[in-house]
C-alpha cells in the first residue's frame, strides 16, 4: 500500500498544494522516462519538452490537454477555426496534468484550454472526491500565472470497457461542476447526453475497437457540444484582455 502523498509546485512564487494521492500507480514524475513513440505512436512528455526548447511557440492558442482521449482529438480538423496546440498524453490523470500545466501549457500563454482527463485517475482506483480536487488543482496552476485563461472542462465520458466506473464517474463530474460554477473562467462541456443511446448504454458506434477511445462519428458529436463552449470562452478572454483580435481564433 502506497503511503499518501503531497505533491507541490512554485507558479509565481505561489505555492499550489496538490490534493493527497492517496494509493496510486506512481508519481506524475514516472513520465519523464524516455519510452520510443514508436510503441504506439503518441508523443511523450521529454519530446514534448523537446520540441519547445527549439520551436518558437505559439501564443494565445486553444490549447487541447489531458489524457489519449485529448492527444487523438484532431484539433486541427475540429477546430479548424482556430490556431490550436494540442498537448495531450496517453495514460494520463488529471494529477498529472495540472503536474505538467507549468511546462507544457502555460508558455502557450493559451486564451482557452480544453480538458479531457479524470477516466484514468478513476479507474486506477482514485476516489472521486480526490479526482475532482485535482481538477482544482489544474486550475489553481494555471490560473496562478494566467489567471485570464479560460478552461473547458470536457465531462468524463461513458465507455464501454469501464462502463463499470460511471457511477463514480458521474459522481466526480457533480463534484467538478460544482467547482466550475463557482468560477467565470470555468466552463463545463457535457458530453453525457451525445455519447449515450436511447438505452441509455454507450453508443457502439462512438468507440473504436478498444471500446474506450473516440471514433472520428464520436468526435464529430463531441465537437459539436464542445465549440460553443469554446466560442464563449473566448468571447470572454477578448473581454478581459479588452481586445478584439487577441485569443485562438484565426
Amino acid at each position: 500500500m502506497l503511503a499518501c502523498s503531497i505533491v507541490s509546485v512554485l507558479a509565481c512564487g505561489t505555492q499550489v498544494v496538490f490534493a493527497q494521492q492517496g494509493e496510486y500507480a506512481g508519481p506524475s514524475t514516472r513520465w519523464l522516462a524516455e519510452t520510443p513513440r514508436e510503441v504506439n505512436r503518441r508523443p511523450t512528455i521529454p519530446e514534448y519538452l523537446q520540441e519547445m526548447e527549439w520551436k518558437e511557440l505559439d501564443q494565445e492558442v486553444l490549447l487541447i490537454a489531458g489524457s489519449a482521449t485529448a492527444w487523438r482529438w484532431n484539433d486541427q480538423k475540429w477546430f479548424s477555426d482556430f490556431r490550436t496546440v494540442n498537448r495531450g498524453f496517453g495514460g494520463s490523470r488529471l494529477d498529472d496534468n495540472a503536474y505538467y500545466a507549468d511546462q507544457l501549457l502555460i508558455p502557450f500563454n493559451p486564451s482557452t484550454i480544453v480538458l479531457y482527463a479524470g477516466d484514468n485517475d478513476l479507474w486506477q482506483g482514485q476516489s472521486p472526491s480526490v479526482t475532482a480536487d485535482h481538477f482544482g488543482d489544474f486550475a489553481d496552476v494555471v490560473h496562478a500565472v494566467l489567471p485570464d485563461t479560460q478552461i473547458v472542462f470536457v465531462s468524463i465520458r461513458p465507455s464501454i470497457a469501464r462502463w463499470n466506473t460511471w457511477d463514480a464517474m458521474q459522481e466526480t463530474n457533480a463534484l467538478i461542476r460544482q467547482k466550475i460554477d463557482a468560477n467565470p473562467n470555468l466552463y463545463y462541456a457535457d458530453i453525457t447526453a451525445v455519447t449515450l443511446d436511447s438505452d441509455g448504454r454507450p453508443r457502439r458506434e462512438f468507440f473504436i475497437e478498444d471500446d474506450l477511445h473516440l471514433t472520428e462519428l464520436g468526435y464529430l458529436a463531441w465537437s459539436r457540444v464542445v465549440k460553443p463552449v469554446v466560442r464563449r470562452a473566448e468571447e470572454r478572454y477578448r473581454r478581459l484582455k479588452g481586445c478584439d483580435l487577441c485569443g485562438a481564433q484565426r
